[in-house]
């Protein structure tokens, strides 16, 4: 489950780059005809498809996506042992670990590590503001703290509002009318989404460049939704509340929505003083989910459900035939039937290839069942921990040299040493290993050399 979480993770990261480098292009060519609010709800968007470390599937994928080759080759770590004995026998310690475990290993520690990091600064965070707080006489849930160093909204399931000790009377309107905003608007929601996301890609530097961007945003959109159709004396009075505010602020809190956040400080009067109607931009955010959702579902096109294969009255969904074994003089032989191993299923994500990929992948829907294409005696059926690549996976030796592999399984349903005929039900189509969705990788080896499986079997047309 935790590799399929850093493979999803691993394959959105480009995605991200490129989509958040268009949304920053179109918000510095269109920030001054289109609304901030268009913009916060397009980073809304990407910032959630960041956060969840998931992939979907198309029904016809269209493309194939591949993952690397060094996630077959292990990497032999030693284990130090106690005592002389183990110090001679070191060699007898080592631990062969695919890399693909290592990867995965590194980016669950690094998001676990910034999550903890920031759970641990909100809950010191919240737990000093709780005892230093003052409340506001005539104002329910707005309090005066020394922790403010300036006015900024927190909390998510009980929302609040903190002042600085020195906060002037006549800016608390201002002030209020801002951070209510944000709290109304779901921005603190949001930065958590945004945290979310962090972690999830803190390899990826888009998604702290994403973070800001929103964050400025945020600001930005709730400035427009106070300043809607007020007057120029209001706008005047509005901007000397946030000066005020800005005397003071030196850091900003941890999922906290602020009056002067980072990074809103440049574009930001000129914003308050614009007083022409902008665009609502509502084709921003919809074109944002629209490439998010093709590209979630690019990224899945090798592990979608393929269509289903002819109807049994077709010619050529009968099974296929082997060519004849060579027989003693006058003995008669059968030709042996072959059965293509997922019924109804006859997609192709990716042939045959001798250096890279010496199997077929099958795309099938979960926990579909999986035949075994010929007879034979079950080699191995489970979990291999010197192979974890190829995830659960059944090997049947069907005689004269001839192996035949079947990869990525969800359930395995025949043990080791157990016969089984063409046709029987072996295992269940899954994803695990080194895989990016449901399918049946088909291998098959003849005298332990792989071949191309279409060399015996034809694909169901």
């Amino acid at each position: 489950m935790l590799t399929k979480c850093f493979e999803a993770a691993l394959a959105f990261a480009p995605w991200l780059c490129a989509l958040g480098a268009c949304l920053l292009a179109a918000r510095r060519a269109l920030s001054s005809h289109v609304r901030a609010r268009a913009f916060r709800a397009a980073w809304l968007v990407l910032a959630v498809r960041a956060a969840l470390p998931v992939q979907f599937t198309l029904p016809h994928p269209p493309v194939t996506v591949e993952l690397p080759a060094w996630s077959e080759k292990p990497v032999t770590v030693f284990v130090a042992a106690a005592g002389a004995a183990g110090a001679v026998g070191a060699a007898e310690n080592a631990v062969r670990v695919p890399p693909s475990a290592i990867a995965t290993g590194v980016w669950a520690a690094g998001a676990a590590a910034l999550a903890l990091l920031f759970a641990a600064r909100y809950a010191a965070f919240v737990v000093r503001l709780r005892r230093s707080r003052i409340p506001l006489a005539g104002h329910p849930r707005v309090y005066r703290s020394p922790l403010a160093d300036a006015p900024f909204a927190c909390g998510l399931l009980c929302p609040a509002v903190y002042l600085p000790e020195e906060t002037e009377p006549d800016d608390i309107p201002y002030i209020l009318a801002h951070e209510t905003r944000h709290i109304r608007a779901g921005d603190l929601w949001f930065r958590l989404i945004l945290l979310a996301a962090r972690c999830v890609q803190w390899f990826n530097p888009m998604a702290h460049v994403m973070a800001r961007a929103a964050h400025c945003d945020m600001e930005l959109a709730c400035d427009e939704a106070v300043l809607d159709e007020k007057t120029l004396g209001y706008r005047i009075r509005y901007a000397q509340a946030i000066l005020n505010a800005m005397r003071s602020a030196r850091r900003e809190a941890l999922l906290a929505a602020p009056l002067c956040g980072r990074g809103t400080r440049g574009g930001r009067w000129k914003e308050i003083f614009n007083m022409n109607r902008k665009r609502k931009g509502t084709c921003l955010p919809v074109a944002a989910g629209a490439l998010v959702l093709s590209a979630s579902l690019l990224m899945g096109c090798a592990a979608g459900t393929a269509e289903p294969a002819p109807s049994a009255d077709s010619p050529q969904s009968s099974p296929v035939e082997l060519a004849p074994v060579t027989a003693a003089p006058g003995e008669e032989t059968e030709p042996e039937e072959l059965v293509w191993p997922v019924p109804e299923y006859t997609y192709l994500a990716r042939g045959y290839q001798e250096e890279t990929h010496p199997g077929l992948d099958i795309c099938a829907a979960a926990n579909a069942d999986i035949l075994a294409v010929q007879g034979g005696t079950v080699a191995f059926g489970g979990w291999d921990e010197s192979n974890q690549s190829c995830g659960n996976y059944v090997q049947i030796d069907c005689g004269d040299g001839l192996t035949m592999l079947y990869l990525h399984c969800n359930d395995v349903y025949v043990q080791e040493g157990e016969t089984v005929e063409a046709g029987d039900r072996i295992a269940s189509v899954g994803s695990t290993g080194m895989s990016t969705g449901n399918h049946c990788c088909l291998r098959m080896e003849r005298d332990g050399a792989p071949f191309d499986p279409e060399e015996l079997l034809t694909v169901p047309r």
